[in-house]
C-alpha cells in the first residue's frame, strides 16, 4: 500500500497553494516528503530546480534554509525545556548564523513581527496560550527568510477568534517576506481565505485542481462538492442547497472507503448510489483541462468531465477524476 501515490503540485513564488482532504488521506504525508523528513521511495521534489531526493546532505543543509515548517500541534511542535528565545535562536545555531548577541537581537526583532513582546523570549512555551504558542512557531518558521513554508494545518487546534488572527499574520508574512506556502487543512472555509491554488487529496491522490475562484463556483469532482456542502453557514435563516452525502452502497453517510481497495480501480466513490460510472471500476479517468464557460452533459458511462481545452486560458481549471 502506498500512502500517497501519483501526487504532483506545483507552487509558485509569492503563492499560497491549499491541500484539502479528510484525515488520513495523506497531506502531512506530501508535506514532510516535500522537506525530507519522510524519504519517498520514488519520485521527485524539485525546489529551484534540484531534486531534493537526490541531493547529498551538504546541498540539502544548505536548502533546508529555504525551507520550512509550522506544524499542526503549538505545543507539542516546541520544546518545554527550552525557553521561547532558544527554541527560535536553534536555526541561527544550526547554521551557525551570527553572533549571540546578534541572535539575541534577531530572536526580539522576530518575537516582535509576530506580535509578542521581547520578554517572551526568557518565558517556557507552557506559559503561553495555543495561539501565543503558534506565533512562536511561525517566528522559527521564518527565522532564516525560507522561501517555501509548509503549513500542516496551523490553526486546526485554535480557537475560532484565533485563527483569523493566525491567519491574517500568515497572509501579512507573506507579503512582506515574499513567502510560497503550502497550505495543509481539511476546513475549506479556511483555505478559501488564503489559497490563490487548491487541490483535494482523496486516499493519497490528487482528485481535483484549480484556481481558488473557480474551485468554489464550480466544483467538479462528487467529493469536492461533498466537502463544499459540508461547510457550515453562519446565515441560520438560509437553507443550503441539497447535496448528495458521500455513502457507500453498504455504508453510512460520509463513510471512508478502505484504501486497500484504491489500487484495483479509480476511486472508491465509484460505489456510490447518487455518482457511478462502470468506466471508473476499469481505471482512473486522467486529470483534464476543461473550459468551465461552456458546459456539457457527461456521458453517461465516462468520467463526469466537462468541455476539455484544446489551448487552455484564464477561464480554465486543472480538474477531473
Amino acid at each position: 500500500m502506498h500512502a500517497v501515490d501519483g501526487v504532483s503540485l506545483t507552487v509558485g513564488r509569492g503563492e499560497t497553494l491549499g491541500l484539502v482532504g479528510e484525515s488520513g488521506c495523506g497531506k502531512t504525508t506530501v508535506g514532510r516528503c516535500i522537506l525530507r523528513l519522510y524519504q519517498p521511495t520514488e519520485g521527485r521534489v524539485i525546489f529551484d530546480g534540484e531534486d531534493l531526493l537526490k541531493a547529498d546532505s551538504k546541498t540539502l543543509r544548505a536548502a533546508r534554509r529555504q525551507l520550512q515548517m509550522v506544524f499542526q500541534d503549538p505545543f507539542e511542535s516546541l520544546n518545554s525545556r527550552h525557553t521561547v528565545g532558544d527554541i527560535i535562536a536553534e536555526p541561527f545555531i544550526i547554521h551557525r548564523i551570527g553572533s549571540p548577541a546578534e541572535r539575541a537581537r534577531s530572536v526580539a526583532a522576530l518575537l516582535k513581527r509576530v506580535g509578542l513582546a521581547a520578554d517572551a523570549a526568557i518565558r517556557f512555551p507552557h506559559e503561553f496560550s495555543g495561539g501565543q504558542r503558534q506565533r512562536i512557531g511561525i517566528a522559527r518558521a521564518i527565522a532564516l527568510n525560507p522561501k517555501l513554508v509548509v503549513c500542516d494545518e496551523p490553526v486546526s487546534a485554535l480557537d475560532v477568534s484565533i485563527q483569523s488572527q493566525i491567519l491574517n499574520l500568515l497572509l501579512e508574512l507573506q507579503k512582506d517576506l515574499g513567502l510560497s506556502y503550502l497550505f495543509i487543512a481539511h476546513d475549506l472555509a479556511v483555505v478559501k481565505h488564503v489559497s490563490d491554488n487548491i487541490a483535494v487529496m482523496y486516499l493519497g491522490r490528487i482528485v481535483e485542481y484549480a484556481a481558488a475562484g473557480v474551485f468554489y463556483e464550480k466544483p467538479l469532482h462528487p467529493y469536492t462538492q461533498a466537502l463544499i456542502a459540508a461547510i457550515p453557514d453562519p446565515d441560520p435563516e438560509k437553507k443550503k442547497a441539497s447535496q448528495p452525502m458521500l455513502s457507500g452502497r453498504n455504508a453510512g453517510a460520509g463513510a471512508i472507503s478502505d484504501i486497500r481497495s484504491r489500487p484495483f480501480r479509480c476511486l472508491p466513490l465509484r460505489r456510490s448510489a447518487w455518482w457511478g460510472r462502470r468506466r471508473c471500476a476499469r481505471k482512473r479517468p486522467p486529470l483534464r483541462w476543461v473550459y468551465l464557460s461552456e458546459w456539457c452533459k457527461p456521458p453517461a458511462d465516462g468520467p463526469l468531465q466537462h468541455c476539455c481545452c484544446k489551448k487552455p486560458d484564464l477561464k480554465c481549471a486543472f480538474q477531473g477524476l
